[in-house]
């Protein structure tokens, strides 16, 4: 999760690239000085190539008030680009935020929903009818929204709208994770299969994940953020 959502200035290295630097424009890059060409991705110069820029809605790093005028601009802008976006990703912090703007809200009815039953799996967030497993999250304009306490900041966390929908043409997803093989966990402690303090030398369990991929975007123009938000 800390690499994939690692702020867009910090370049990916041997990890994973991130959810910041797939949906960070040109123009955002330069308004807020980050260093030369890190807004770049996959070897694609996205100031140079105008079909890699992604929707980014910005102040030019003043943060501002969360208002619903830009989550529904910023929907806007992405319907228009061919967007099916079907999975938001923020904080804790701007979670609630969303909460308080929408809740018993008589301007806003049915806006928000927070008991909301989605699908999870290899093809992305469902909320087609009739499913019978599956979690309960909120959606925002029927949109499914994620919190995770690793996306980055400004005042308050920044908003991912993402489309992992498959391209009508090539039937390969929008933006996906490519794996080289399945990831793998291993533990090791006192809730391991065989108990062994020993190894970590405390009283605990320590557990790490392995694996080899990378995050793959084929559309950058049907995915988009919200930044610069207090």
């Amino acid at each position: 999760n800390e690499q994939l959502l690692v702020d867009g200035d910090t370049l990916a290295g041997t990890g994973f690239e991130s959810i910041d630097r797939v949906t960070a424009s040109s123009a955002y890059a330069t308004a807020v000085s980050w260093t030369a060409n890190d807004e770049d991705i996959y070897g694609i110069d996205k100031s140079a190539n105008s079909w890699s820029d992604p929707v980014t809605n910005h102040a030019s790093g003043a943060d501002r008030f969360l208002t619903d005028d830009l989550i529904r601009d910023t929907n806007a802008t992405l319907e228009n680009n061919g967007a099916r976006t079907n999975l938001m990703i923020t904080g804790n912090d701007t979670k609630w935020r969303i909460f308080g703007l929408y809740e018993n809200q008589v301007r806003y009815p049915g806006v928000l929903q927070k008991d909301q039953l989605v699908e999870i799996g290899i093809n992305g967030v469902s909320t087609d009818a009739g499913i019978t497993a599956g979690i309960r999250v909120a959606t925002v304009y029927g949109i499914p929204m994620f919190a995770a306490q690793a996306v980055t900041k400004d005042t308050i966390s920044r908003i991912y709208l993402l489309d992992t929908t498959d391209n009508d043409e090539t039937g390969e997803s929008r933006l996906f994770i490519k794996l080289l093989y399945p990831t793998l966990y291993f533990e090791s402690g006192m809730s391991a299969a065989s108990p062994d303090p020993f190894a970590i030398n405390r009283f605990g369990t320590q557990g790490m994940y392995y694996t080899s991929g990378e995050l793959i975007c084929t559309f950058f123009k049907v995915q988009g953020s919200i930044r610069d938000l207090r």
